[in-house]
């Protein structure tokens, strides 16, 4: 008689449909499914967005290199200017006074052939 019994009441549950607590451990399965996909979404886009931030970082960093490269090398070109410039000015002054100095001897040559 009791397997009879237990017969009636598994036929009774597949009539009237699942029990509840079958529904709560299926809305928790999905529940805890979609938790855990989330979270590999939320690893997936801080892994992505640490990727392109390092990108940033590394274009940031060369464009900075290149533009530091620039300015060094104008730099180099003014100073080499200035050198340049001033060693002018250094030798024209020289030959002023080369110049100056032999029209002074050559005064002094003069006056004393003319004394």
């Amino acid at each position: 008689m009791l397997i009879s019994q237990t017969r009636n009441k598994a036929q009774c549950r597949e009539f009237t449909g699942p029990t509840p607590h079958s529904v709560a451990v299926r809305e928790m399965l999905r529940l805890e499914e979609q938790r855990e996909c989330h979270q590999k979404l939320q690893v997936q886009e801080s892994r992505l967005l640490n990727h392109y931030l390092r990108l940033k970082m590394k274009r940031l960093a060369r464009e900075q290199e290149d533009e530091l490269a620039l300015d060094m090398s104008i730099l180099e070109q003014l100073l080499t200017e200035e050198r340049d410039e001033k060693q002018g000015e250094v030798m024209r002054k020289l030959e002023l006074r080369v110049g100056q100095s032999s029209l002074r001897s050559r005064r002094d040559r003069r006056r004393r052939q003319s004394s």
